[in-house]
């Protein structure tokens, strides 16, 4: 008899409890496919999704892509908008989205270079950062990284200074091995013109 009077109580519990443990919509599925096109993209040589859907430490989703010095730049240039489109299609309320990319560890003599875009500020607004914005930026970050004389290239967007919402500005900080490197990139891209320096050598 005293089981009976409880049993709905206890059900009733347990089930706020596992709701409380996963607060926002699940995502996972959707993660998975954008992850899958992801990897399917060649020159890609990792993609590892991070995802979190917790009341305590709230939702993200953040998927770290590691590429090819040699990728195609059109085809990152694909791949870079496609994510956006899909993860806007998809919806992704109350999720802080970033994306991050960045040359692969077997490539590293190469220079190491890295790409990072936050869909969604700190507020959960939407940044305005467009599939364009990700598209373009991405195609700029392969074709300045593996011009020649270029030590590695570093752009996120907005720039981590940006401290304000609505706020889609750009950075890029361009490493080159001498100035007439610095001079040719800037004739090949005129955007990167303010945007690089010497990579300064280690004494000795």
């Amino acid at each position: 008899m005293t089981w009976t009077r409880w049993r709905v109580p206890v059900a009733v519990l347990l089930a706020s409890v596992l709701a409380a443990c996963t607060a926002f919509e699940d995502r996972q599925d959707e993660i998975d496919s954008i992850t899958a096109a992801m990897r399917s993209v060649p020159g890609v040589a990792r993609a590892e999704p991070t995802y979190v859907n917790s009341t305590s430490l709230g939702a993200t989703f953040t998927l770290a892509v590691e590429v090819r010095h040699a990728i195609s730049a059109e085809s990152l240039e694909q791949a870079g908008g496609r994510f956006v489109v899909e993860v806007d299609d998809h919806g992704f309320p109350e999720y802080i989205v970033s994306l991050k990319v960045q040359t692969a560890s077997v490539d590293r003599a190469e220079g190491s270079s890295g790409a990072s875009f936050r869909l969604t500020d700190n507020r959960l607004g939407r940044n305005p950062v467009s599939a364009d914005d990700v598209a373009g930026d991405l195609r700029l970050w392969a074709e300045a990284m593996q011009f020649p004389g270029v030590v590695s290239v570093q752009l996120s967007r907005p720039a981590e200074s940006a401290s304000e919402p609505g706020v889609n500005d750009r950075r890029l900080d361009i490493r080159v091995a001498d100035r007439e490197a610095g001079e040719r990139l800037a004739a090949r891209f005129p955007e990167t013109s303010r945007h690089w320096r010497v990579e300064a050598r280690p004494a000795g």
